[in-house]
């Protein structure tokens, strides 16, 4: 009994300075406390303000570097491969300027920020810096997932909730101008597409409002500025303007037609029209047109007006032949070379009509033509009271040779002649048999066309 009465003693003596806990089992700490167990299971107090927190597992990215608190500190590694998860469910992440620095060790040193739910969507920012590492050159955004929930291959640019810039898979479109401020500015369309006879660069100049385009509106313009003072303040010198053909209907899906207006400035920002090319392939200069090398068109296609060096009696591809050109030859002798003009109708007779009449029953008419320049005879029309036979000569200012350039012929009927080019000397010399001084010639014309080379 002695010795269960002193251990018993011992039992309770062991509790009068020291706490100790038998078969303590593991559990939760329900609130803080600066408590602890030591090796024999005996309650000890804390005897430092600091705990050492080494066994903290801080995960993978993250390192500690100040472990031995009060207040430990953990770090982001210089290596970090990546975050799975930032913030939580509904929460808000609020980054300001300077709270995220990126120095990467790896790929050369170019930062890559990668978001999205998978490889293929995501967006990517590439940072790609100069080899003196101080320059960030080029920033690349690739699988844009598009606020539709389609993978496009998008990206979007706002200033003030408004789209600036729309990068896509099939190119960039801006919206407001575009500039190009340098030493030595340009602007360049490059298409590395296999060369074709529809390849190459394009400047589309485009003109839509929702509504077809009206006649005489502008699908686009061209302008040549340039400064005038030192003060910014610039002026046209030069454009070229796109428009719809003013002189048709307005467009629709049945009708395109345009036409293009040329301009300069002289004077003090004083612009004119200078040349149209219109829908009908018709050129047209407001002013004098001078070609200093030689001027070269398909037969049939030339109009000519009253042009420096050109007869006046050109209308058109045909040289008239009026009164005035008209002679008579010697057939009816010496005394009657006349040729009269008759210019009245007396009684409606068809003696009396208009027309250029011989003195003599023996006398036969002639017309002397001059072929213009870089031009060729072809055909010849006379216009008479009756079908009296007629020919085509070809005669020399510097000689007699006189050589039949058709093979007979008729008035009022076109006569196909030889073609005779024009030269420094020649001219054509047409006949008309009147055989009455009743006969009379209204006039006629020569068919001319470019000689080709």
């Amino acid at each position: 009994m002695k010795w269960i009465g002193q251990h018993i003693y011992d039992l309770i003596s062991r509790f009068r300075d020291d706490v100790y806990l038998e078969s303590v089992s593991s559990g939760t700490i329900a609130s803080g406390g600066n408590l602890g167990l030591d090796s024999n299971n005996k309650i000890v107090k804390a005897t430092e303000a600091s705990g050492d927190l080494t066994a903290i597992v801080v995960g993978s990215g993250l390192v500690g570097e100040d472990l031995s608190g009060p207040i430990p500190e953990l770090s982001v590694s210089a290596t970090l491969a990546g975050l799975t998860s930032l913030g939580h469910a509904g929460a808000t992440t609020n980054i300001v300027a300077g709270d995220v620095t990126m120095y990467n060790t790896i790929n050369d040193g170019n930062p890559t920020i990668s978001l999205g739910s998978s490889a293929t969507n995501r967006l990517e920012i590439a940072s790609i810096y100069n080899s003196g590492g101080q320059t960030l050159d080029v920033v690349t955004f690739t699988n844009y997932s598009s606020a539709s929930g389609t993978n496009d291959g998008r990206f979007q640019f706002y200033v003030d909730e408004v789209l600036m810039t729309n990068i896509h898979d099939t190119g960039v479109s801006f919206y407001g101008s575009v500039g190009s401020f340098a030493d030595d500015a340009q602007f360049y369309a490059s298409d590395s597409t296999t060369s074709s006879a529809t390849q190459g660069g394009k400047l589309i100049l485009q003109s839509d409002d929702g509504v077809a385009m009206g006649a005489g509106h502008r699908l686009g313009v061209i302008e040549f500025k340039g400064a005038e003072d030192a003060s910014n303040n610039r002026t046209i010198g030069a454009r070229i303007e796109a428009m719809v053909d003013s002189g048709l209907d307005d467009w629709s899906p049945f009708e395109n037609g345009g036409r293009l207006d040329f301009y300069t400035t002289d004077g003090n920002a004083s612009e004119s029209k200078v040349l149209t090319l219109d829908s009908d392939k018709l050129a047209t200069f407001t002013g004098a047109v001078t070609v200093t090398g030689a001027l070269t068109m398909p037969d049939d296609t030339v109009t000519f007006a009253k042009a420096s060096g050109v007869t006046p009696n050109v209308f058109g591809s045909n040289i008239k032949l009026i009164p005035s050109d008209f002679a008579a030859n010697d057939d009816g002798g010496n005394t009657k070379f006349g040729v009269g003009y008759v210019e009245h109708a007396s009684g409606g007779t068809p003696d009396s009509d208009y027309g250029m009449r011989p003195a003599n029953s023996l006398v036969e008419l002639f017309a002397f033509v001059s072929i213009p320049e870089g031009m060729k005879a072809t055909h010849v029309m006379i216009h008479a009271k009756g079908n009296y036979d007629a020919e085509v000569f070809e005669a020399e200012i510097d000689g007699d040779a006189f050589t039949s350039r058709s093979s007979g012929g008729a008035a009022n009927t076109l006569i196909d002649m030889d073609d005779v080019n024009a030269s420094a000397t020649n001219f054509l010399a047409i006949s008309v048999n009147t055989t009455a001084t009743t006969h009379k010639v209204y006039g006629g014309y020569v068919t001319i066309a470019i000689v080709e080379d």
